[in-house]
């Protein structure tokens, strides 16, 4: 989701996703000195016609989106730098 680098002022954003079960998790990290506190994400593998529910583990909020939004890029916000956020998704 994010491109690969080791520098402390880079984001990294992984996606795992399980298409035969129509859900998957997306893990991101805000480094120590990452000067946005958010990023947008886009995820691959969705079917772009389904609606997908996003629930943002840390922050309790759940909602719903099409496969298409969430391929377009999906708002991931850490206040805090060195810190994660994990996003959870599945097939509606």
């Amino acid at each position: 989701m994010t491109e690969y680098s080791t520098s402390d002022d880079a984001w990294a954003a992984l996606q795992w996703n399980r298409p035969e079960h129509g859900d998957g998790i997306l893990l991101a990290f805000r480094r120590d000195k990452a000067a946005e506190a958010k990023i947008l994400a886009a995820s691959h593998g969705l079917d772009p016609e389904a609606d997908y529910e996003i629930s943002y583990e840390d922050y309790g909020l759940t909602l719903v989106k099409s496969g298409s939004e969430i391929m377009s890029g999906i708002e991931i916000k850490i206040p805090d730098p060195r810190g994660s956020l994990l996003v959870k998704y599945r097939r509606r």
